[in-house]
């Protein structure tokens, strides 16, 4: 037979995949079995368009060609294929054989065997734990065999057509491995997906929404999940590598990115710390107030995740930076906030944290002139469990504590006249949890700093259930370094949108107002609609809920009693002079927003815009 010369792959969709195309017919012939008269051998034998079809003396310019050529035939016969026998020479293929999937017969186990022999058979198949597996090979012969033509690519040289079984039907072909491709476009359909913490099944049914059904698919839900398995076995071998690997590329290309980090004697990753210019800008704006939580546990080597975070204009949860620790020690948090000073340039006023003793002992090394408090939320969050299910549920009792503890009003002493009372009429004065309280009462009840800014960060529990819900993502404890750092960046892109959006809308937004008073427009003008919503809600408090009881004048300044619904009485200064007001609640000083109080006097100076403070 001549040789057919064949260069190159002019068949349209050559080694793409080939999915619910038009059934091509497939005959089978009856052959007689040698030595028996009875038995009947059948061969299936594919009808395929004949561009398709291979003939022996077919040349390709190498190996990777005729390979793709035999699976498209392949994929429209509806069968499987796999490379078998390869002979080199001199590190050349010299002959490459490409056999149907169902070639050779699958080797079975003595132990199956061994097994089967007894409870007839029922104990092999009951073992906990055993994949079955099912097997396909039956002994087809049908096969292709490539030859090397020196440097003129590869010829054609065996063409067995026949199948001993029936070829795929075209509603089954979607499942051959031929038909099945995790390509680009899988992938990084996976790993977007991936970042939104969406898992591999998810991303498979929305994958399958978005092609139309699952035959365009072009993969399996198993398909997915084995990427996703192969992905984390690649990234195991060098996690922490390729995240610093990361790190140094985006310090190289933004100088004004800053990360450090550190390994211990085994070459291992025990210190982390990064943070963006977005970061350090958001920092300059609105770091005065920086709450330090190290108390997530986020991934597979159970290093601490350690975010930086702050309120921004609008109220919302904004993150300096970030920081990883395989230790809880003073050592290393006095690590990560020297790396967190070094970023930032300037130490911030006060410092939030839970009750950790080593975080205590580095914040007073690194930052001294900073003030430290704890989260109020993290401590009391802990009430439940610390006082038993009785006083839990006992309405009364966690009204009484919760109204002593999240006060505002209350000084020191008022405050320790207060908790006196609770712990004596629910015999406390002696549990040891509340007494460790007490003895730490100046870092965390708010009587003891009433005159320190904390930004509402101190802090409610909304506030924290909000900073949660940002970082819950990030806790799971099957995480990779990588990972996590995708989640990360993912996370920072959704909130730095949502603060843009904020920004958009107070921009060109108009609330209404509920007042005919000018110092309300002005307020309008001043704040995000988030801070102005706060502020007007004193002012109206001012014109229907508060009262001037009393006032006093002097040279210097006026005094003002002021009585609100709750019947307490607060004082206001005002100095005419220089237009300073200061009132005894000292909202503006906890909080940096004037309260309903200063709104009263003002009202009653007809003062129309808020003055600097």
């Amino acid at each position: 037979m001549p040789a057919i010369e064949y260069v190159g792959s002019d068949i349209e969709g050559v080694g793409d995949r080939i999915v619910g195309q038009e059934a091509t017919p497939t005959k089978y012939q009856e052959v007689p079995n040698e030595g028996s008269s009875s038995y009947v051998e059948r061969h299936w034998v594919p009808q395929c368009p004949d561009n398709y079809i291979p003939k022996v003396g077919m040349v390709f310019k190498d190996l990777d060609d005729a390979i793709r050529f035999y699976r498209a035939y392949a994929a429209e016969a509806g069968f499987d294929v796999r490379k078998t026998t390869t002979t080199k020479k001199k590190g050349s293929v010299v002959w490459q054989y490409v056999v149907c999937s169902r070639e050779g017969k699958k080797h079975v186990p003595t132990i199956l065997h061994n097994d089967a022999s007894h409870d007839n058979g029922q104990a092999a198949l009951s073992k906990p734990g055993r994949r079955r597996r099912i097997s396909k090979r039956i002994g087809c012969m049908a096969r292709v065999a490539f030859r090397i033509l020196g440097h003129d690519g590869y010829v054609l040289s065996i063409f067995e057509e026949q199948h001993n079984h029936p070829l795929t039907s075209l509603p089954y072909r979607p499942f051959l491995k031929i038909n099945r491709n995790i390509d680009l476009g899988h992938k990084k359909f996976i790993l977007n997906f991936a970042k939104a913490n969406i898992g591999t099944m998810k991303s498979y049914r929305l994958f399958k929404e978005s092609v139309g059904g699952y035959s365009s698919v072009g993969a399996t839900a198993v398909d997915f999940k084995n990427f996703k398995r192969d992905l984390k076995a690649y990234i195991a071998g060098g996690d922490a590598q390729m995240v610093i690997d990361k790190l140094f590329r985006k310090s190289e290309v933004c100088p004004g990115f800053r990360f450090d980090y550190e390994v211990d004697e085994y070459d291992q990753l025990s210190r982390l710390f990064w943070c963006d210019v977005a970061a350090r800008k958001s920092y300059s704006l609105f770091g005065d107030v920086v709450s330090f939580d190290a108390t997530y546990t986020t991934n597979r080597y159970m290093m601490i995740f350690a975010p930086f975070t702050g309120v921004d204009n609008h109220k919302m949860c904004v993150t300096f930076g970030f920081g990883l620790l395989s230790s809880e020690d003073a050592e290393s948090y006095s690590w990560l906030l020297r790396s967190f000073m070094n970023a930032m340039g300037n130490a911030p006023s006060c410092i939030i944290t839970d009750q950790d003793p080593s975080m205590r002992i580095a914040i007073e090394e690194v930052l001294p002139q900073t003030k430290h408090r704890y989260c109020m939320w993290h401590i009391m969050n802990k009430l439940s469990g610390k006082v038993g299910p009785v006083l839990s549920k006992d309405t009364e009792f966690m009204n009484r504590i919760n109204q002593v503890v999240w006060t505002h009003y209350l000084d020191k002493k008022e405050w320790k006249a207060q908790w006196r009372s609770v712990m004596e009429d629910y015999n406390l004065t002696e549990h040891s949890w509340f007494k460790s309280l007490y003895t730490l009462r100046k870092f965390w009840i708010p009587a003891y700093f009433r005159d320190l800014f904390m930004a509402g960060l101190l802090r409610t529990t909304s506030r924290s259930e909000s900073e949660n819900s940002i970082f819950d993502d990030f806790t799971d404890h099957n995480f990779s370094l990588v990972e996590l750092l995708m989640q990360f960046e993912s996370a920072m892109e959704d909130q730095r949108f949502k603060f843009t959006r904020l920004n958009s809308e107070s921009e060109s937004g108009i609330p209404v107002f509920k007042t005919p008073l000018k110092i309300e427009k002005h307020a309008a003008s001043l704040f995000t609609l988030s801070v102005f919503y706060d502020v007007q809600k004193e002012i109206c408090a001012s014109c229907f809920s508060c009262a001037i009881v009393g006032i006093q004048n002097s040279e210097d300044a006026s005094e003002y009693q002021i009585s609100d619904v709750s019947g307490m009485i607060s004082t206001i200064r005002y100095c005419q002079r220089n237009l300073t007001t200061h009132c005894s609640c000292k909202n503006y000083e906890r909080i940096g927003l004037l309260c309903e109080h200063i709104f009263v006097v003002f009202k009653k100076l007809k003062i129309e815009k808020i003055p600097d403070m």
